[in-house]
């Protein structure tokens, strides 16, 4: 049994946004779903390169197969948290014999002070950590 031990730098403790987290985890289902379609090739990962580790977890089908699942509930929980409860209108087409929910308009965050936020961090060399 493998242990999970917090990352820290500087005895402090690193975190990142979750909803960098959910973005990952979007994208990597995205990627799963379809790798021909968005030409994804590990051997082009420059990541993989510099670890043979991660280049052998990586080519591991019982890996993705964990991290897949690890993303689909990380995506669950997201969603559930968030609650949104804006109103989903429901349409139907006489082509077609089930009613469907399409997107109403909804009450978001603004998205660029967030990445600004991060961005600065970055080039200020600070992560999200906690002492």
């Amino acid at each position: 049994m493998h242990s999970v031990v917090s990352c820290s730098r500087n005895k402090a403790d690193m975190y990142r946004l979750d909803v960098y987290h959910s973005l990952h985890c979007l994208n990597a289902i995205r990627e799963m779903l379809k790798p021909t379609l968005y030409n994804i090739s590990n051997e082009e990962d420059p990541l993989l390169k510099v670890n043979p580790a991660i280049e052998k977890l990586f080519s591991d089908s019982m890996w993705m197969r964990i991290h897949s699942e690890h993303c689909m509930d990380r995506i669950r929980q997201t969603i559930m948290c968030q609650g949104d409860l804006a109103p989903s209108p429901i349409y139907s087409w006489s082509e077609f014999p089930i009613p469907i929910g399409r997107t109403g308009a909804h009450t978001c965050r603004k998205w660029e002070p967030i990445r600004e936020w991060v961005n600065q961090r970055a080039l200020n060399g600070k992560s999200l950590t906690a002492s």
